[in-house]
């Protein structure tokens, strides 16, 4: 109702993760408590601010919109100007949305220290039922990041993996 965000830190996780994922347009928002409960991600879609503030010393971020499909409608970059297609309203809002992300997912990733990057440009926005090949990817663009996540732990806990080989 306000426009803020809200942060849950105790409760029922399903509740908080069906809040959080709450898309507009793809599902009316959850009315309970005297709040309208939309996606998270349309005020702060990467929240490492808030673990922060609550003196986490080390963040690990994934964002999925960190990388953006260079076409619009049927439009690249390389499209010659009178050859470019108009992209619908809905195309249009649908894009708004992933620039919006990109851009303020930049910023909220600041304060991790690691940030995962799956590439999914290739998935919609409504694809759930491709659910485990994006498990997949994300599971992949993890693993990249193992050494990393070690050896800055490391850095915290010179201790932490003295025994795992």
């Amino acid at each position: 109702m306000t426009g803020h965000a809200v942060v849950r830190d105790r409760g029922d996780a399903v509740d908080a993760i069906l809040e959080s994922i709450n898309l507009p347009m793809l599902s009316v928002p959850i009315c309970r408590n005297g709040q309208a409960l939309i996606d998270g991600g349309f005020v702060n879609n990467i929240p490492a601010d808030v673990l922060t503030s609550q003196d986490c010393n080390f963040l690990i971020a994934v964002s999925v919109t960190a990388k953006i499909k260079r076409e619009f409608g049927a439009n690249t970059p390389d499209t010659p100007t009178l050859r470019m297609r108009i992209p619908s309203s809905l195309q249009t809002l649908l894009r708004t949305l992933e620039v919006q992300n990109f851009n303020l997912n930049r910023v909220g990733a600041l304060p991790a220290e690691v940030v995962i990057e799956p590439d999914v440009v290739d998935f919609d926005l409504s694809e759930f039922m491709r659910a485990e090949e994006l498990s997949r990817v994300g599971e992949q663009a993890a693993i990249t990041q193992v050494a990393k996540i070690q050896r800055l732990l490391t850095r915290l806990d010179p201790g932490l993996f003295r025994f795992a080989q």
